[in-house]
């Protein structure tokens, strides 16, 4: 073990560029790029796929009909049918969207505007503060911090430690529901832009450790939040 080890270290001052050389990446480390589902997708693409069938059906038709000629006239009928199948199958694609759009627009309002209205977030957040404060200048939540919270055993440490983690699983519930694509990005950006980067801020030391564990925890909130910073 000891020799690959050495000739691993001499290959490193040899190709120190080398990608396979490279330490792996850390547990913190999200290569995994932001993006946002689209759900609706699959209904554009069998929409495309009629459209096309309908094309080429039209145009087969086209070369079928002879004018002049009685034995080919009911092909016409076919041909307005081949078109009013792609035409239906539009309206319906765009019918579906905009009501899509529309519910995912609306549950989105429902679920931001609802958390001041449950006792249980403004209680949690109440506690966050005063525990852990809530200025840019105060300390960041640490994972020596929530242990010895822990390690205390009193239940007043223990709510605050249950409050870091309630607003942290919050955050993250809000980023899968924009990545799957049932919460509108711009809503959220507009609405808890300022929210996701302060905590995410503030609990990034402890995010980074837990995630030395399992290296996709809060995965989706980290990168709702890298995504937020952009101008």
């Amino acid at each position: 073990m000891t020799v690959f080890r050495t000739a691993e270290a001499k290959l490193r001052q040899i190709l120190p560029d080398f990608r396979f050389l490279q330490p792996a990446a850390t547990a913190s480390a999200l290569p995994e790029p932001f993006f946002v589902k689209r759900p609706f997708r699959p209904v554009w693409v069998a929409v495309f796929i009629v459209t096309a069938a309908s094309l080429c059906a039209v145009l087969f038709l086209l070369f079928q009909i002879v004018p002049g000629d009685p034995a080919t006239y009911p092909l016409v009928t076919a041909l307005v049918a081949c078109v009013a199948v792609a035409a239906a199958s539009w309206g319906w694609a765009i019918g579906g969207w905009v009501a899509h759009r529309n519910a995912r627009v609306q549950h989105t309002i429902t679920i931001i505007a609802a958390r001041f209205a449950q006792p249980m977030f403004v209680q949690q957040l109440a506690l966050f503060n005063n525990s852990f404060g809530d200025a840019d200048d105060t300390p960041k939540v640490t994972s020596q911090i929530i242990d010895a919270l822990i390690a205390s055993g009193t239940v007043e440490d223990q709510a605050k430690v249950q409050s870091a983690r309630y607003l942290l699983n919050y955050f993250e519930f809000i980023a899968s529901g924009v990545r799957s694509g049932e919460l509108d990005l711009d809503i959220v950006r507009n609405n808890l832009r300022a929210s996701v980067i302060y905590f995410h801020n503030k609990c990034e030391p402890y995010i980074l450790d837990q995630r030395r564990g399992i290296s996709t925890l809060l995965g989706n909130f980290t990168r709702l939040k890298l995504q937020l910073e952009k101008p």
